[in-house]
Order: structure tokens, then C-alpha cells, then sequence
């Protein structure tokens, strides 16, 4: 089994789970998806060890856990949807909520004058746990696109809301 994944044995109902005896694997093709899952995912390299919890039950994968990047929940989620024997996949992922507003603000500012020297860019940012609102007046799409781009690139960031406009 790869290091840093965590598997859930299904417990018939009736078990008595204080007899370790007794406790067995519901279906030995749920505990061989989340093994194949579990090695895809790690193959890939984009999720820290012990990071998540892959459970399957009858062809649904429920994965849960707490990442740092929305990139890697979205890693994750389509190699699990990809994986032959996946019908269903129940997202319980969070992204850890690191934002930081005045980190934010400095990066998209940082962003916008080195790419974009003398085209005026006035931008609010509202963040409201990982979900970031973008406010806002700038010179060019290529700024507007650059600002949102920045914004998902920082992390903790789930949701980015674009409302900036072009002036």
C-alpha cells in the first residue's frame, strides 16, 4: 500500500468491531479501487502524504482530507473520476483557508506592474474564508485575466469571483 493515503475498512452491519476477528473487508474490489486509487494519485505526486482518505463502496469513492491548492483537489478529483470501476465520486476535500489579504493584494499588485508597467489597475479584494471576490477598474483584459489568475494561484484560495471590470 503507498505511504500517505489512508483506507476505510467497510464494516458489515452486525460486526462486532471489538472482535478484530470479525472485522473483514465488505467487498475486497472496494479495498483493491481505493488501493489503485491511492497509487495513481501518488504517481501523479501532486497530493501531500496523509492527506486523504479514500473510501469506496460498490463503485463510489468518497475522498476526503484537507489540501493546501486548489490545483491539487482538482488533481485529485479527476484521476479519480478517470479510474476504471468509479461511478461515482462524493467530493469532501477542503482547501486549507491560508489567504491572506494583504499577501493577496501585494502578489496581484506585484503581478500587474511588472507585466502591464503604466496601465492603471485598481482592485478590491474581498475574502470571506477561501472564497475570493474580485472588485475593480483596469486597462485590458490581459489585466483582468492576469488578477484572476494571480488570485487562484494563492494559497488557500477555492473560489475566485471575478468582478472586475475593463475601464
Amino acid at each position: 500500500m503507498p505511504t500517505g493515503m489512508q483506507f476505510t475498512r467497510f464494516v458489515p452491519e452486525g460486526t462486532d468491531v471489538d472482535d478484530p476477528a470479525s472485522v473483514a473487508v465488505a467487498n475486497a474490489g472496494d479495498l483493491a479501487t481505493a488501493k489503485s486509487i491511492s497509487a495513481r494519485l501518488s504517481a501523479v505526486g501532486v497530493v501531500p502524504a496523509n492527506r486523504l482518505r479514500i473510501t469506496c463502496r460498490a463503485g463510489t469513492v468518497t475522498v476526503s482530507g484537507l489540501l493546501d491548492w486548489q490545483f491539487q483537489r482538482q488533481a485529485v478529483l479527476d484521476q479519480i473520476r478517470r479510474h476504471s470501476g468509479t461511478h461515482h465520486v462524493i467530493d469532501e476535500i477542503e482547501v486549507r483557508p491560508l489567504l491572506d489579504a494583504a499577501l493577496l493584494m501585494q502578489r496581484i499588485d506585484s503581478a500587474t506592474s511588472t507585466r502591464a508597467p503604466g496601465e492603471i489597475a485598481v482592485i478590491a479584494i474581498d475574502i470571506d474564508g477561501a472564497r475570493v471576490t474580485l472588485r475593480g477598474r483596469v486597462a485590458s483584459e490581459a489585466l483582468r485575466s492576469l488578477a484572476e489568475t494571480t488570485a487562484w494561484a494563492t494559497p488557500g484560495v477555492a473560489l475566485v469571483e471575478n468582478r472586475i471590470t475593463i475601464a
